[in-house]
């Protein structure tokens, strides 16, 4: 017996071959809408936090500094010293009332402040080279936490996921870190090896310490916190297959040699 045609299924009224391809589109895009719009919001984030994760001036580098907490203004960090000390005496008591509590040493806290970025800004302005020609040196640095008290789980590893996606794509080719900003980069492979060119011993040659080129102390006058430059691991990947990412590698390698030679 004959189908009726009104009863005929949309789908099956495009399997035709008198099927315009507009008619195909059209029942195609009925059907599967939903899914191509979500995948075309997929693909924008991950464009989105390749490229936004660095400032896309014409800057003549761009840096990702990896941080344990957030950076903030020493105001900032006087109020919440101030907010840490009204709290200790209950936290006294919670601990007097955990006995476990004695054997559970909390790792000490890293705090940079922005006063510090602006100074490392600066001299890696003083030892970097004018790659974009138009007569001085300017470094982007862009800060990342790993860690912290304010933000959350979800955003701590969004955050994570940023500074990857950035080294995967070659967004970025310079990279600081903190000694926690630092193991994470170290244990996530993404550190070049600098033993060609360096002598440093840290991270297994994969890290210069900054330090001992600067003039002034990280963090406060009583406290100078350990800060490290290293490259994006680059030899053997995809990234030196293109010309243009040869030629970032080797701006970022000689910005490291300027700093070795200063």
């Amino acid at each position: 017996m004959r189908k009726d045609k009104k009863w005929e299924r949309e789908a099956d009224r495009y399997k035709k071959s008198d099927a315009t391809f507009a008619d195909k589109f059209s029942n195609f895009w009925y059907y599967h809408k939903y899914h191509l719009l979500i995948g075309v919001v997929a693909i924008g984030v991950l464009i989105y936090l390749s490229t936004s994760i660095v400032l896309k001036e014409d800057y003549d580098y761009n840096i990702i500094f990896v941080t344990q907490n957030p950076i903030s203004t020493e105001e900032v960090s006087e109020i919440q010293a101030q907010i840490d000390q009204e709290a200790e005496p209950y936290e006294e008591n919670l601990e007097s009332s955990n006995p476990e509590s004695d054997d559970q040493s909390e790792e000490p806290q890293i705090y940079l402040y922005q006063k510090d970025i602006d100074y490392i800004q600066k001299y890696l302005e003083s030892v970097g080279d004018d790659l974009n020609g138009d007569g001085e040196v300017e470094v982007s640095i862009s800060c990342i936490n790993i860690e912290g008290d304010r933000d959350t789980v979800s955003e701590i590893q969004t955050h994570k996921e940023q500074i990857l996606t950035a080294l995967r794509t070659g967004e970025c080719m310079i990279l600081l870190g903190d000694s926690v900003g630092m193991d994470f980069l170290y244990e996530a492979d993404a550190l070049e090896d600098l033993s060609s060119f360096s002598d440093t011993s840290d991270y297994d040659g994969r890290a210069v310490f900054l330090n001992p080129y600067f003039s002034e102390k990280i963090g406060n006058e009583e406290n100078d916190i350990p800060v490290y430059i290293g490259l994006r691991y680059f030899t053997g990947t995809l990234a030196q297959t293109f010309d243009d990412k040869v030629e970032d590698f080797e701006n970022a390698k000689n910005l490291v040699l300027n700093i070795l030679s200063d």
